[in-house]
């Protein structure tokens, strides 16, 4: 028992898989087969099994009480001689149920079988919202790092020597191919250029003494600045690093789409977006000056805004950006 309930807890806490509970439950019973599925508001979420999948025709589980152990000769919906069975339904909240079922090919369970899933009753339901919880937190990081990622912002955390004790996964890439800056065998930040060394050895100091530093500038194009700060609680230094995300790595087909343009004007909305001037575009394009001007004004007009700046601000601040709306 001890055991079983170990493991229950292990895969709560994401230490061990669910089948390895339930092979545990299975071989403690004698089953042949045990499995563990998860309801939201009536609609199948997670399933797990071990062993041969168990028969689950018929079952009316909406007329199954919660936290009694019921025999196939019980259970509603299902033929009093089918082969052996043992389940339990958990309530877990407003709409939501975990069923759990043990089966067999041959003779029946013994009664200490229904005594082992009724003692699952008071901490199956626990367990099981542990781990719904912790899912639930570990899908909510991977939205906001995804967005952070889509935005082009990341985070590092500096000891106060300017070792690198933490770092977003996702920041190491465009360090390295923006700003050249690799993380040394030591922990620290490794730069091509000196001068930036010195800066951000400067810029820690400051963030220990309370002063404000000014955002450290690791690249000049594409722009990517680093702002460090101490955290009063934890007293660790944090660094945010944003750089500017070409509007020419976004497709094509997606500008268009987001602001309702053609493929000729979503072309000169990503030059514009991106620092091109009117004649830089045409000489970029291929296309005469008249062309480009022409084809801004269509832009302008079909964007809401008034003038290259407008367009600048109306892509920089949409969500063109976050890759879900892509559908990527």
């Amino acid at each position: 028992q001890a055991d079983i309930l170990n493991a229950l807890f292990a895969a709560a806490s994401g230490g061990v898989d669910w089948v390895r509970f339930l092979e545990l439950l299975g071989q403690e019973t004698r089953a042949d087969g045990v499995a563990l599925h998860l309801d939201r508001q009536g609609r199948a979420d997670q399933h797990w099994h071990w062993g041969t999948p168990a028969p689950l025709t018929g079952v009316d589980r909406p007329r199954m009480r919660s936290n009694r152990v019921y025999s196939h000769s019980d259970l509603p919906g299902f033929m009093p001689d089918a082969a052996p069975i043992r389940a339990l339904k958990y309530p877990l909240g407003p709409g939501d149920t975990a069923l759990l079922i043990l089966h067999r090919q041959g003779k029946d369970f013994r009664a200490i079988d229904g005594v082992q899933l009724s003692t699952l009753v008071p901490y199956l339901p626990p367990a099981l919202g542990i781990w719904d919880r912790l899912r639930r937190d570990q899908q909510r990081a991977r939205l906001t790092q995804g967005t952070m990622r889509d935005l082009g912002a990341g985070w590092v955390v500096f000891s106060p020597h300017g070792m690198i004790t933490d770092m977003d996964p996702d920041l190491r890439d465009p360090l390295d191919r923006i700003g050249g800056i690799r993380v040394a065998a030591d922990g620290r930040l490794g730069f091509r250029d000196d001068t930036v060394a010195q800066a951000l050895r400067q810029t820690l100091i400051q963030a220990q003494t309370g002063t404000q530093p000014a955002p450290l500038r690791l690249s000049e194009d594409p722009l990517m600045e680093l702002v460090i700060t101490e955290d009063h609680d934890t007293r660790l230094l944090l660094g945010r690093v944003r750089h500017a995300r070409a509007a020419a790595d976004l497709p094509l087909s997606d500008v268009a789409r987001h602001f309702g343009l053609n493929r000729s004007e979503a072309r000169l909305a990503v030059l514009l977006c991106d620092g091109f001037s009117l004649t830089q575009a045409a000489e970029h394009l291929g296309w005469t000056v008249e062309t480009v001007r022409s084809t801004s004004k269509q832009l302008f007009a079909r964007m809401g805004v008034h003038g290259q700046t407008g367009v600048i601000r109306r892509m920089q601040t949409s969500a063109v950006w976050l890759v879900d709306l892509r559908g990527d």
